[in-house]
């Protein structure tokens, strides 16, 4: 970790927010609502494209936490489901009052229809689609249009969770995520600066792409400290138990970070009064400031095995942390 600290990532965002990165979010949104198309993956610095499989998933379980069941009239999270669907190169089409999304692949056309459903046709063309979801009284008295429109099973490969998991996968096509240790030495170096200078935008996000890299999750029950943000590596639960750690925790008022290296049960009110003194005074803590940065850069390093040299991917096969929600079968 040693040399010049590098200049400060274009994007800031808060990745320590439960849902999504709000702050980049928004950025993407008005961006597609502008007609800004994303930049492309290819020409991304590690942080960059790690920032964005960030993104993808947070858009994903936004869409599948605000989806119901079936029939319950849950309203889906649209925007959120634009915001994939640009992403994986779906083009947005309004016909008949309904907003389509096409994509040409070879050989064929998918065409996915934002409603409730999300379902994804293949192999027929945009005409069909539109007169089997929405058809006229005129194409209603043929026969033949009302077979293909009570039945679509023929057309639709995918609907409502499986969408969500196909159109993701779809988001990562050509999404490199493979680093070595230069990037993140990069990204510690970077936080470093933004730590030094107490800019605890820069610092959250920083924090929040080496938690990406180590899996660290928010802990299990809040610890009641306004300002005050923890990461960590959140253990299975026995009965009512609430194992989490090691952790970091990052107090935003003061750009406090603390290094806590231990699990605990964050059912005692003791241990989390602890935390919160941890979080409050540094001396309590096994590590703080840049030595927590050092302890987050060692771990990944070791989890990955990146010896000079050596490069590894980060996964992203399925979103594991969210319920309902498996990676499509291959060929789909």
């Amino acid at each position: 970790m040693e040399g010049p600290v590098l200049p400060c990532l274009r994007h800031r965002y808060d990745l320590f927010y439960k849902r999504c990165p709000s702050i980049y979010r928004q950025e993407f949104l008005q961006g597609r609502a502008r007609g800004v198309r994303p930049k492309g993956w290819r020409t991304m610095s590690f942080s960059e494209r790690l920032k964005k499989k960030i993104l993808i998933d947070s858009l994903t379980r936004s869409v599948l936490s605000s989806m119901g069941p079936p029939g319950s009239g849950a309203r889906l999270d649209k925007d959120a489901m634009r915001g994939l669907l640009d992403m994986a190169s779906y083009a947005a089409v309004r016909e008949r009052n309904m907003d389509l999304y096409v994509r040409d692949e070879p050989g064929k056309k998918r065409i996915l229809v934002l409603d409730n459903e999300l379902p994804i046709y293949s192999g027929t063309t945009l005409q069909d689609v539109l007169l089997r979801k929405s058809p006229s009284l005129k194409e209603m008295i043929s026969i033949r249009n009302a077979i293909r429109i009570l039945s679509d099973k023929d057309v639709v490969t995918h609907r409502r969770q499986d969408s969500v998991a196909f159109i993701r996968s779809a988001c990562f096509e050509g999404l490199d995520l493979s680093f070595g240790r230069p990037d993140v030495e990069a990204i510690c170096l970077d936080t470093a600066r933004a730590l030094e200078a107490q800019e605890s935008p820069r610092v959250l996000e920083g924090l929040g792409l080496l938690c990406e890299l180590l899996e660290y999750g928010p802990p299990p029950r809040d610890l009641e400290l306004p300002g005050l943000e923890a990461r960590g590596a959140v253990g299975k639960a026995k009965g009512a138990s609430m194992p989490f750690g090691p952790m970091l925790l990052f107090y935003t008022p003061s750009s406090r970070l603390t290094w806590v290296d231990a699990c605990v049960d964050l059912r005692d009110e003791a241990v989390r009064n602890r935390l919160r003194e941890t979080a409050l005074v540094a001396e309590q803590a096994a590590a703080q400031g840049e030595q927590v940065l050092r302890v987050l850069h060692d771990a990944v390093i070791q989890r990955y095995g990146l010896g000079p040299g050596v490069r590894a991917r980060v996964e992203h096969g399925s979103l594991t942390s969210t319920p309902g929600i498996k990676e499509p079968a291959s060929g789909a």
